[in-house]
């Protein structure tokens, strides 16, 4: 038997849904366009809220980073986020895939992998690069509003100083392996300030940028009027003196094509191998049989 305890979600990482079920409200909620979150009636999060929120998870992975531990199993089923109605917040959940000082927190016969990457040269154990990329490919899909996203493009970058325009371009290729806790306890920073604790966003667009206060649902119509359109998929622009844009294909970087799996939450989380177990005890049980016999 092996697992992971993980403590019980706080309440503002739960929601209740429409059919007044409790739920643990996953980041992909932060990826919701406004459409989506009226139809599903859910909050709906602007590009600052969401950033804020990434930047309370990049600082929980700096963290980890800073004690040599790697989550390896980081996807957006894995992280659970506070409702506009709390303070920004990440809370991490399903830790079986955790790497510490380089050592498989389960052995490989009861670790779920080798997931299905699409890249060959996947480090085993998982190392902190994978932890970058994973995370700078759930950053891409949430601030685009569009979850299949891999692409870092324009109308991601334009959202972001240049700096870390060129750091999530270097996560997603794996290229900075030896990013230090520091420099991500930076930027972490940086963009929890896109929301401030009195709820005024940061809001960047090119050169441009202001602050203006949050006007949370009431920016929702009650009922949408005529069609809404939504945005259309961007290809990957061109490497430009501004920024470092580069062209991110389907098969070059993370496709979520990970099995997503629900959290399961409660006073201990913990996950059991039946199969070897069951598989142990029929082989003793056929034993103890053709002894008797």
């Amino acid at each position: 038997m092996y697992g992971v305890l993980v403590p019980p979600a706080p309440e503002q990482f739960w929601f209740t849904n429409r059919k007044g079920v409790t739920k643990p409200r996953e980041i992909s909620e932060l990826g919701h366009n406004q459409a989506d979150a009226h139809h599903l009636v859910r909050d709906y999060f602007s590009v600052p809220h969401v950033i804020a929120r990434l930047g309370e998870m990049l600082r929980t992975l700096a963290w980890l980073h800073r004690k040599d531990i790697v989550l390896g199993d980081l996807h957006r089923a894995n992280v659970l986020v506070g409702g506009l109605a709390n303070v920004p917040a990440a809370y991490v959940i399903d830790c079986d895939a955790v790497v510490f000082k380089g050592e498989p927190a389960l052995r490989r016969t009861n670790f779920p992998y080798p997931w299905s990457h699409p890249m060959p040269t996947w480090p085993d154990p998982l190392d902190k690069s994978c932890d970058l990329a994973f995370f700078a490919h759930m950053t891409v899909g949430l601030v685009s509003k569009r979850l299949e996203n891999i692409a870092l493009t324009d109308d991601v970058l334009c959202h972001f100083p240049v700096a870390h325009g060129e750091l999530l371009a270097q996560w997603l290729r794996r290229e900075n392996a030896a990013a230090r806790a520091d420099t991500l306890s930076t930027v972490a920073v940086q963009w929890c300030r896109y929301v401030s604790d009195q709820g005024i966003e940061y809001v960047r667009s090119g050169t441009s940028e202001q602050r203006k206060p949050w006007k949370g649902v009431a920016a929702i119509p009650a009922s949408p009027t005529g069609d809404i359109k939504l945005p259309k998929p961007l290809n990957p622009v061109k490497p430009t003196d501004r920024r470092l844009s580069p062209q991110l294909t389907q098969k070059s970087v993370l496709a979520e094509q990970v099995p997503t799996k629900r959290p399961c939450l409660g006073v201990a989380m913990i996950k059991v191998h039946f199969a070897n177990t069951l598989c142990e005890l029929a082989t003793v049980f056929i034993t103890v049989v053709m002894t008797a016999s």
